[in-house]
């Protein structure tokens, strides 16, 4: 399996937010492997946004571990904390 390319992250060009959208392909890739790696470049929160469940699960960092912020299912909004401009209602993402 390919997966798209990583980028290398350093201080000079860390991003606050990761939003990955999975899918079955990558799924344990994005799970696993990136979490991992976003979480070792202290990348403040990380977004997996899942199709299948239409759900979406927010991890913040804290003393440089994830930890689950939320999980917000069918319905309601999510915000983000490290960057709280960005929100979105669930519905407007999967319908």
């Amino acid at each position: 399996m390919i997966f798209p390319y990583i980028p290398k992250v350093s201080a000079s060009n860390t991003p606050q937010i990761v939003i990955e959208i999975l899918s079955q392909s990558s799924l344990l890739h994005d799970r696993i492997t990136k979490f991992q790696l976003y979480e070792s470049a202290a990348i403040a929160e990380y977004w997996l946004v899942d199709p299948e469940t239409d759900s979406i699960e927010v991890y913040s960092l804290v003393d440089g571990q994830y930890q689950i912020l939320t999980r917000v299912i069918d319905q309601g909004e999510v915000t983000s904390v490290a960057m709280p401009e960005i929100k979105f209602m669930i519905a407007d993402i999967f319908n």
